[in-house]
């Protein structure tokens, strides 16, 4: 049995961490805890079982209201408790991310020379667990709720006099635990050793601004058409989806429009695309209006052409939509 997960914090001084490293690692926390905003500075511990795990504080604050709300059920589509939330989901999460942390570790120590100067590899192999292969900014792992697929709704439905729920997956938790261990080491690997991954940090985000692909005319200068774009990426890799009218997916969570709203606030830290983003759904992939898509045509190559020149995988089915419009 793997022993507890270590807090990244100990030992580590902050303070000689080079400043580009630290302001990427400082992003990923969206809310405060008790000690401040540091990031994944949340430890959750089952000591009975010998199980840890670190989140940022809030992350489930949506599930139990959920709970709460009575709009959340478990596997057997009973409705979820905060015992059985705890007991089993986070249980699962916290196998999955110590899991996740020990083999993530153990494949390094199967390579020769661990953080020589002209190891690049491993450098590099680290360095890709926390920065997504996205311009979007992204703390892997995360408390997953999946949906309930429209055959067993109709089951549901008899059973709680409605469709306005969705529900939790152990499988999907020991999952987003495992990716959620891999990433929480990799970052402690990076700031205990943080002079040796300076050179990459520096060629991935110094002068971003400047390899990004410019907007062409009027719409360089435009914030609001700049916000189309940026929720349009998200619906291309799939990252942000529809679920029905008010109703959203957003990095495999649900949100109703005003919490999504707030949540990519957080995230893409903008704040003028409030008015547009039922706008940008004309385009998404789902819809049924051609018209509408075709309206969008000019946005959607604008789109797959900054994915492809930033090397973002777009979903299949994006691709399909827009390619029909050609």
């Amino acid at each position: 049995m793997n022993e507890k997960v270590k807090s990244l914090y100990d030992n580590l001084n902050l303070k000689t961490t080079p400043k580009i490293i630290l302001d990427y690692f400082n992003s990923l926390g969206s809310s405060k805890d008790f000690f401040g905003s540091k990031p994944l500075n949340t430890q959750f511990t089952f000591n009975n079982q010998n199980i840890n795990f670190f989140y940022n504080y809030g992350e489930k604050k949506h599930i139990m209201r959920l709970i709460d709300d009575e709009k959340i059920l478990d596997e057997d589509y009973n409705l979820l408790t905060i015992d059985v939330f705890y007991n089993t989901y986070l249980l699962e999460y916290g196998k999955g991310f110590q899991k996740g942390f020990y083999e993530f570790k153990k494949s390094l120590k199967k390579e020769n020379s661990l953080f020589t100067i002209k190891n690049d590899q491993i450098i590099h192999k680290v360095f890709s667990k926390v920065v997504p292969n996205s311009v979007f900014r992204k703390v892997v792992g995360g408390f997953p709720i999946s949906f309930i697929n429209y055959k067993e709704m109709i089951e549901v439905y008899k059973i709680h006099q409605t469709k306005d729920l969705s529900c939790l997956k152990k499988e999907a938790y020991f999952k987003n635990g495992f990716e959620g261990g891999e990433f929480y080491k990799a970052w402690s690997i990076i700031l205990h050793n943080s002079t040796l991954f300076e050179d990459i940090f520096n060629k991935q985000f110094k002068d971003k601004e400047i390899d990004k692909p410019q907007l062409k005319n009027k719409e360089n200068n435009a914030p609001k058409r700049f916000a189309y774009f940026e929720i349009g990426i998200l619906i291309a890799q799939g990252k942000l989806s529809k679920v029905k009218e008010g109703v959203f997916m957003y990095n495999n969570k649900t949100f109703q429009k005003a919490e999504l709203l707030k949540e990519l606030d957080l995230d893409l830290k903008i704040t003028s695309f409030r008015q547009y983003i039922e706008g940008t759904f004309k385009a998404y992939p789902h819809n049924t209006d051609r018209l509408n898509l075709k309206g969008y045509k000019s946005k959607m190559k604008k789109i797959i052409e900054y994915c492809k020149y930033h090397k973002i995988d777009v979903t299949k089915e994006y691709q399909t939509i827009f390619d029909s419009l050609e």
